[in-house]
């Protein structure tokens, strides 16, 4: 499917450089310039941090060389679909196409407790903060460059689907529970 939606389609836009929600970019890709542009200025991946323009690079270029599946230096919508399932384990781990709707949904919810609990309690929204320290938790403790990629996961997150703070910085925003419940809906449903 050419059609560019969801959570995962304004990505993909956004790392064009186009509108969030255009669907008819399926024709499109980018290259590592592009998505070093998006890492940099859209996310601020690692602001304000040494070697910031390292850190950037040698993101960029695992991205790619993870998404640019046929090694042509470009990353078209049809390859970074494979990212969809990346991004589902990070809003309902363990679970994937073949699982039903409902149970996106039931994970993401335990997912969304999980990320968010302080003493048990869990808030209406999980700022930035939290949302990194949650993800970094649950990274395995071999994982090398845990900062990077919780931040990287966590302003992902927040980019793709969080709509109602979209005027305040990545790192002021939050996600309400209907919103990250939506999003792994949403991106189980487009890869149906």
């Amino acid at each position: 499917n050419l059609e560019v939606r969801g959570p995962i389609g304004r990505i993909f836009n956004s790392i064009l450089g186009l509108e969030e929600n255009r669907a008819d970019t399926g024709t499109m890709a980018f290259n590592k310039d592009q998505l070093r542009h998006f890492l940099d200025e859209v996310l601020g991946l690692c602001k304000g941090e040494m070697f910031r323009s390292v850190k950037l690079g040698k993101v960029a270029s695992a991205l790619m060389e993870t998404l640019d599946t046929n090694k042509d230096g470009l990353v078209s919508w049809i390859e970074f679909q494979g990212f969809r399932e990346q991004v589902l384990t990070t809003f309902a781990p363990g679970l994937g196409a073949e699982n039903s709707s409902q149970e996106i949904a039931g994970a993401a919810d335990a997912q969304y407790n999980e990320l968010g609990s302080k003493d048990g309690e869990c808030p209406d929204s999980i700022g930035y903060g939290t949302l990194q320290d949650g993800i970094e938790r649950g990274l395995p403790s071999e994982t090398k460059h845990k900062s990077v990629i919780s931040q990287l996961a966590t302003r992902i997150a927040i980019f793709a689907v969080d709509k109602d703070e979209a005027s305040k910085p990545l790192t002021e925003r939050s996600l309400k529970r209907s919103e990250w419940k939506d999003a792994a809906t949403s991106i189980h449903n487009n890869m149906q």
